[in-house]
């Protein structure tokens, strides 16, 4: 099977990192929600209020009341953890103290997302939709705000996790942590949960390297999608925006769970090389000359060095 795009896009996502109060305050006033219990029992697919609904309409806060996890300060901050599908909150807890814990995605509204940097674009009112352009365009525009974010009608619910380790990642579709830097969202229709992937990107940021999908989101659709997680905080946020296309991508992915099922083989084959090697040996010794037996030894001496220095050769010099 050959599939070969010029199309493809790969974008990045990461885990913000945020402060937050455990309760409504000044300044904190933007709530993350719980998915409340209707939402839960449904499980019908049919989709809730809207953002907007969600902001304005007295029945839907009321549904809410009650599911606030925490509060955040911004509601262009809360629209980010909504988009990148988890993240880590900074939070000051009712008896001030502060604590770091992590927000797992846990459900949605069932609305489409819409990406509001392509609204911004669209409407020609920026030439650069990133998180920094989209906050610089908002600074100009604060009476357009709720205009902004309500383009976006999908609503986003977390549930909270303790935060054991730091190092530890956000949990993935696949049920795994996710690597910075070696983990993708893909298409779980087009690219199984677990495939080795051979990304080759263009753009700011261009990349060569072996990927392992393990995640998934609403707007990875298709065969040559893909979104490349980058890892936490606002380092890895400053990457977490658009940034090149995949080449060839299904290709690659067929030449990559090939070469894995290979090297998974190459490494069973000389784990029992010892074996297989004295029983060949064995075999072959007793139809040996004397001067056939000597030269033998003199290849076997030095073929082994030979073949394990090409391989670290290989390993070394090949494009990781």
């Amino acid at each position: 099977v050959l599939f070969r795009s010029d199309s493809g896009l790969l974008t990045a996502y990461y885990e913000p990192v945020l402060t937050a109060s455990r309760v409504r305050r000044p300044g904190f006033e933007v709530p993350i929600h719980a998915p409340p219990p209707e939402l839960l029992r449904s499980g019908s697919g049919k989709a809730w209020y809207s953002r907007q609904e969600i902001e304005t309409l007295p029945q839907a806060q009321a549904a809410l009341r009650g599911r606030e996890i925490a509060y955040l300060s911004d509601p262009v901050d809360a629209m980010v953890l909504h988009i990148q599908g988890s993240g880590r909150l900074q939070v000051q807890e009712a008896t001030g103290e502060w604590r770091q814990v992590r927000l797992a995605f846990a459900a949605t509204n069932q609305h489409p997302y819409q990406s509001i940097g392509r609204w911004l674009l669209d409407r020609r009112l920026v030439q650069d939709a990133s998180w920094p352009g989209i906050k610089k365009w908002l600074a100009a525009n604060p009476q357009r705000r709720d205009e902004l974010l309500w383009a976006n009608p999908r609503y986003v619910f977390f549930r909270e996790e303790a935060l054991s380790d730091p190092g530890r990642g956000p949990t993935g579709a696949q049920g795994v942590a996710l690597t910075p830097g070696r983990s993708v969202a893909v298409d779980p229709e087009s690219v199984p949960y677990g495939t080795p992937l051979w990304l080759v990107s263009e753009g700011a940021h261009p990349l060569r390297k072996m990927v392992v999908a393990q995640d998934t989101g609403s707007a990875i659709v298709g065969a040559v999608r893909a979104d490349y997680f980058v890892g936490s905080g606002e380092e890895a946020g400053e990457l977490g925006g658009p940034q090149a296309k995949i080449i060839s991508g299904k290709l690659r992915e067929l030449l990559l769970q090939l070469g894995g099922g290979l090297l998974a083989g190459f490494a069973a084959l000389l784990g029992t090389a010892p074996f297989w090697l004295y029983q060949i040996w064995a075999f072959v010794l007793p139809g040996l000359h004397d001067h056939e037996r000597k030269w033998s030894y003199i290849f076997l001496a030095a073929a082994v060095p030979l073949f394990f220095a090409g391989v670290l050769l290989g390993y070394f010099t090949l494009p990781k």
